[in-house]
């Protein structure tokens, strides 16, 4: 391919040609998510003239290996009674990571927004990717942790992470390339696997012998986990920038990862209790609970908006009821954590 401003593609030590992918699908996040939605309520496949077969284009003949910088420092304090409190600090810089860059297009002005339209740059091609090692994560994270060793029938384990991930591209994937490979810094922001805060709280009990009888030999554990949301992209679903490559390109002038997930809760519960049969056999009883609130874990929703600018209030967050005119199920939920479970169980020993 012809693009004077991609020197690899004129070195002849520069890139490898990967050719076609063997890929084939539907070009765009809006329509590929119309199409699979069609298919999987009605059984319908997209019609064959909207079928596409992506090329992955080029990789880096040169390709340098990744690598990671890492520090960490903790303080333990013992306070007495078998409680410890622990406060940590941990750093985390990994250097090199393979990234895609759609690269078939030439600056061409700029569109309405300002941001940077490109023609492309070979018309024989349509979108081509290559795959450098030029993408970095940074991560901070400080952890406070107390701890309470099993004594008097009970232990509990609390924690708490406050951190943040930055990067340009978290994945390999064909959404995160980044919008501008002339300006990749662009799509610097948190990354998709960022979670401000978390806290889990464990704790785990057992019945005394002294009990009386039928309270005896229970085991009690639960384990809480609250962690703030993640964020998205709202992609505009098509190609807007003029580049041939649709996934990646943004609505409007909105950063990457720019808008507000859901919060997630969990919290499970497991009792448990010993029968003694005979000196040489026992059995177990389980009883669990996983979700026991049965609160609605939204993990990923639907990030395509469907036009090039927004035609209204820009949203912000999950929940916010700013839709799109041109998808109605924009901001909607398409996953979800599991629903309330219980599981009983019988273990015999001997």
């Amino acid at each position: 391919m012809n693009n004077p401003l991609v020197p690899q593609l004129n070195d002849p030590d520069g890139v490898v040609g990967l050719g076609q992918s063997g890929v084939v699908g539907v070009s765009g996040p809006f329509a590929a998510s119309q199409s699979f939605r069609d298919f999987v309520s009605t059984g319908a496949y997209p019609a064959p003239a909207s079928l596409q077969q992506f090329p992955l284009g080029y990789i880096q003949r040169k390709f340098a290996n990744s690598y990671a910088e890492q520090a960490s420092l903790e303080v333990e304090s013992q306070l007495g009674q078998g409680w410890t409190l622990t406060t940590g600090y941990q750093y985390l810089h990994a250097a090199d990571i393979p990234v895609y860059y759609s690269v078939n297009g030439l600056p061409a002005g700029n569109l309405p927004d300002g941001r940077q339209a490109f023609t492309p740059a070979d018309p024989r091609f349509g979108f081509a990717l290559i795959a450098t090692p030029t993408g970095f994560s940074i991560y901070n994270g400080g952890t406070l942790s107390l701890r309470k060793n099993f004594a008097n029938h009970y232990s509990v384990l609390a924690n708490y992470t406050y951190s943040k991930s930055i990067d340009i591209s978290t994945d390999v994937q064909l959404t995160g390339t980044p919008q501008n490979y002339l300006d990749p810094s662009a799509d610097r922001s948190v990354g998709d696997n960022d979670i401000r805060h978390r806290a889990v709280l464990s704790f785990l009990a057992e019945s005394p012998a002294e009990w009386p009888l039928l309270l005896r030999n229970f085991k009690l554990s639960m384990l809480n986990t609250l962690q703030s949301p993640r964020y998205f992209s709202i992609l505009a679903g098509f190609d807007v920038n003029g580049d041939g490559f649709p996934f990646s390109d943004r609505t409007g002038t909105v950063g990457r990862n720019s808008y507000r997930g859901a919060s997630y809760y969990d919290s499970d519960i497991r009792l448990q209790r010993v029968f003694h049969l005979t000196e040489r056999i026992s059995t177990e009883a389980s009883l669990e609970t996983f979700n026991l609130f049965n609160h609605t874990n939204v993990q990923n929703i639907d990030q395509v908006y469907g036009a090039p600018d927004f035609l209204g209030p820009v949203p912000r967050q999950y929940g916010d009821k700013i839709g799109s005119p041109e998808n109605p199920t924009f901001a909607t939920p398409n996953f979800t954590g599991t629903a309330r479970q219980l599981q009983a169980s019988l273990r015999i020993n001997f």
